[in-house]
């Protein structure tokens, strides 16, 4: 487009105007409900989610395995226009990253700026442990569920649940704990915990492909609790459960 440096000559700058006219045309048909446009991509797809749910016709986001990490250019113009950050400040509307924990593209590492960044207080995380760029369909499916909920006004999802780490335990190990809510019928509790992986960002392939440990959960009261034992209190340590 342009005869010097600009953002217009990029190909993401292409594949968003694609995208934006695609919701141009959807909106226009008598089949669709021009108030109840989502947007869900992969990969390549996940950094074009973000982009396009900046734009205020988007009602609900989900991008995968992309949309989070694009954010270490040395070009400064890209990083002015272009980078993950840039679009996710604006974004306004509910989103749910499905990202696996070990992904080399979309890293675990950046998940929680990158949910910073956003405007929105409507937001989860969908994480399957041990898996890189891919999703396991238990996991996947909160994509769905996230258009169910508000799209199709079909589903709710639950709270967030309250988690904590208590580290000074009397036999030595560590107890992660969580109250979740318990409004529909939970069949099972996965906690997952490893102190492999850098506290930043990396390209060290040892780092994205860190092991999960599986913790077994058992409830405790109105709680749910399970004991995660390490090995070093010289390493981070890394917690979550599904």
């Amino acid at each position: 487009f342009d005869s010097v440096p600009s953002p217009r000559n990029n190909s993401w700058f292409l594949c968003a105007l694609g995208a934006r006219r695609a919701i141009t045309f959807l909106e226009r048909q008598p089949e669709v409900n021009p108030e109840k446009i989502g947007v869900y991509g992969h990969s390549m797809g996940g950094k074009l989610t973000v982009m396009i749910a900046t734009d205020s016709r988007i009602k609900a986001a989900a991008p995968s395995c992309g949309g989070i990490s694009d954010n270490y250019s040395d070009n400064e113009l890209y990083k002015r226009t272009l980078s993950d950050a840039v679009y996710l400040e604006q974004i306004k509307c509910p989103i749910i990253f499905l990202n696996p924990s070990n992904d080399f593209h979309g890293q675990i590492v950046d998940l929680q700026p990158a949910i910073e960044t956003t405007r929105t207080k409507d937001w989860r995380i969908s994480s399957s442990a041990n898996s890189n760029h891919q999703d396991l369909p238990e996991f996947e499916v909160t994509g769905l569920l996230w258009f169910d909920q508000y799209l199709k006004e079909e589903f709710l999802f639950p709270k967030t649940p309250k988690t904590e780490i208590t580290l000074h335990e009397p036999k030595g190990v560590p107890i992660y704990s969580l109250d979740p809510d318990e409004s529909a019928k939970i069949q099972e509790i996965d906690i997952y915990y490893t102190q492999q992986g850098a506290k930043v960002r990396t390209t060290d392939r040892s780092e994205t492909s860190r092991f999960w440990h599986h913790a077994k959960a058992i409830k405790r009261g109105g709680q749910w609790v399970g004991e995660i034992p390490i090995y070093s209190v010289e390493k981070p340590l890394w917690v979550f459960s599904t």
